[in-house]
Formats: structure tokens, sequence, C-alpha cells
């Protein structure tokens, strides 16, 4: 093996002064190819540098991982100062906050509810809710009646599309077309669930990461974010939140590629 020449070595002097991966990748990239693959040519600098490489990007993960906490501690703080007047009403104590888990149970906490309490409550729910949106139902009906979609599902159009696509397929399959095969007939039913799983995906019953940004490192971490989620009951016990597995992924992403192919064979 050859010895560090005073080049190799002046180039890990420079390598080592950089202050990130970027300015390195940056400075490789204005020198020119022939000086980076001379560079490389020794293992003993190869080794080196990408052990420069390693620990910039450790440094970098620790710098995000404390901004990121900071910005956490920071956003509890802003949702405490804005709440402390309403709590000193209710008469309940605001407590410090130190982590994460500890404002999102702070959220989370309310005083003991009272009668009058329920009453106002199943008031709005029961009644007023309802009568006072009986002017945008009437809207929304005449609205689907003329032109198929309303003003009011285009404020969450996915949802709308996904509670009609496989309700209509269904209908399609029931009363449709005698000449389709069993084929046909799958990738009709395939379609249906694919639309099924888009609207628990909508309703965060499901966390969707797309194939091509799946990583096993991330499935975990948001697995561990929802099981600790449904162990806090930040979500209402019957609807548990669940990640997405990469052939749970690939099969939904197919059932959309089934859609596209036989979307002109959706008639009767």
């Amino acid at each position: 093996m050859k010895r560090l020449s005073k080049e190799d070595k002046a180039i890990i002097k420079i390598v080592k002064s950089y202050s990130s991966i970027e300015s390195i990748f940056n400075a490789l990239i204005e020198k020119p190819k022939s000086i980076y693959d001379k560079k490389m040519e020794n293992p003993k600098v190869k080794k080196l540098f990408e052990k420069e490489l390693k620990k910039l990007q450790k440094e970098e993960e620790k710098a995000e991982k404390k901004l990121l906490t900071e910005g956490y501690i920071e956003t509890a703080k802003i949702i405490k100062e804005e709440q402390m007047e309403t709590r000193k009403v209710n008469g309940a104590e605001v407590a410090e906050v130190t982590s994460v888990d500890e404002m999102l149970d702070d959220l989370h906490s309310h005083r003991d509810w009272t009668i009058l309490d329920y009453v106002i409550h199943y008031w709005h729910v029961c009644f007023w809710n309802y009568v006072s949106d009986i002017p945008l139902r009437v809207k929304t009906f005449i609205q689907r009646g003329i032109r198929g979609w309303a003003d009011s599902d285009t404020w969450c159009f996915d949802y709308y599309l996904s509670k009609v696509i496989p309700e209509g397929v269904k209908h399609l399959i029931k009363y449709g077309n005698s000449c389709w095969t069993k084929k046909d007939l799958a990738s009709l039913k395939e379609i249906i669930k694919t639309f099924k799983t888009a609207d628990k995906i909508i309703s965060h019953r499901l966390l969707y990461t797309p194939s091509k940004k799946f990583t096993w490192k991330a499935y975990k971490k948001q697995k561990r974010t929802c099981e600790y989620m449904n162990r806090k009951r930040k979500y209402p016990r019957d609807l548990k939140y669940r990640v997405m597995t990469l052939r749970e992924v690939l099969r939904f992403e197919k059932g959309f590629d089934t859609f596209r192919e036989k979307f002109f064979y959706l008639w009767d």
C-alpha cells in the first residue's frame, strides 16, 4: 500500500476543513474529474475521506434532532401561553412542558364535564348542527343532481371520490355488462378494494408512504409513532392508526394501475 503523498495529505486537510457534506460535494464538482479520480486511487485517502463523510453526517443528524426538539418545546410553550387565560378561568393549573409526550398529553387534558356541559354538547350535536346544515344540504343535493358534484364536495374531493367510485363499480358488477370475463370482474373488485383503502388513508386509519420513498427505517419509526398514538388514545378507540406494509403499498398502487387500464371499460 502506498504512503500518503503531500498532495493526498493536503486534500485530507481540505476535506476536514469543510463544514458540511454538501460543501464537500460542491467542492468536488467544481474540480476536474481527473483530480477526483486521482485522489481516490489511494485506498488510505479513500478510507479517510469516507470516514470524514460519516462523521459529518452524524454531526448533521445530531444538529437536526436538536433543532426538532427545540422546535417542539418552543411550540409547546406558545400553545401553553395561548391557553393560559382559559385555564385560569376554568380553575386548572398550567403544567410545565418539557417533552413532546407531555405536550400531547397537555393538549388532550381538560376538566371534568358538568351536566350543563353535556346539555350544551348534545344540543349542538343532535339539534343545532343538523338544523344549521339544512341550507347546505339542500344546496349540495341540487348541485349533485345537476352536475354530479357539489361545492362542498371539493372541500375534500379525494374523500368524495373514494366514496363514490367503489359504490358505482359495485353497482356496475351487479347490473353490468354480461360479456365480462372472470378476469374483468376480478379487476373491478380490485378497484373497489383500492378505493376503500384510499378512504382509510384519507380517514387517518392507515399511514401511506409511496413505494419509491419507502424505507424500513422510516417504516419502523412510523410504526412506533402509531403504536404510541393508539396507546395514548390520541385517536378514537374504534379507529386504530396503522402503517401500511410494503406489500400493502404495492398492492394499493397496483390497484390504481388496474383502474387506469380498465377506465374506458367502466360502462354498462
